[in-house]
């Protein structure tokens, strides 16, 4: 039986369809068994660490839409705008998509779960995040706006010629002029 790290390869369905089956493990044909898995609680004091972390950072993920319960300090910290994802917000007419919302807020969840599971994991996720920001910050300061994988096919070749990778690619990346800008200088990460 081969194993996939997707699909058939689950634990469960491993569990369910193949619990009396064997395996060849170098060479040696062994019985698959599942050990009881015993849940041992861990319990870390972070905010005596780090005072305020997660007040911040909840206020850093739920508070971006203008609405905030949290007092000052925490209230005039910055917050996470996912405005790529919300592109709609900055065209010159029309109203912002609900989906793409949608989307902001599921990204927004999907990083505070990731934070409560493992910190590495969340950094993993936020410097592939930011990786990506990167690459369609590059498209964007050439007034190109790339829609679908285009951001993520940037950020995996190694293609300096940003030009002859537009080219390329001319069906996914539409001109940026006609957006609404707030200056032109070049915006950070930050933002």
């Amino acid at each position: 039986m081969k194993l996939h790290s997707r699909g058939l390869g689950s634990a469960h369905f491993v569990k369910r369809y193949y619990q009396h089956d064997a395996v060849k493990i170098r060479g040696e044909e062994r019985a698959i068994n599942f050990p009881k898995p015993e849940v041992r609680e861990m319990t870390n004091d972070l905010n005596a660490a780090l005072p305020g972390l997660f007040d911040r950072f909840a206020h850093a993920l739920a508070c971006s839409a203008g609405e905030c319960d949290h007092e000052s300090p925490v209230s005039d910290e910055p917050t996470l705008q996912l405005a790529r994802y919300v592109t709609s917000r900055f065209q010159l007419s029309g109203e912002t998509e609900s989906y793409e919302v949608q989307l902001a807020g599921l990204l927004r969840s999907g990083l505070l779960k990731r934070f409560e599971g493992s910190a590495a994991a969340f950094a993993v996720t936020c410097e592939r995040m930011a990786t990506s920001h990167d690459a369609f910050l590059s498209l964007l300061y050439q007034r190109k706006v790339a829609s679908g994988t285009v951001v993520s096919d940037w950020v995996r070749t190694n293609n300096e010629d940003l030009d002859e990778f537009l080219k390329a690619r001319k069906e996914a990346i539409a001109d940026a002029s006609g957006t609404r800008s707030r200056s032109c200088a070049r915006p950070s990460r930050q933002t």
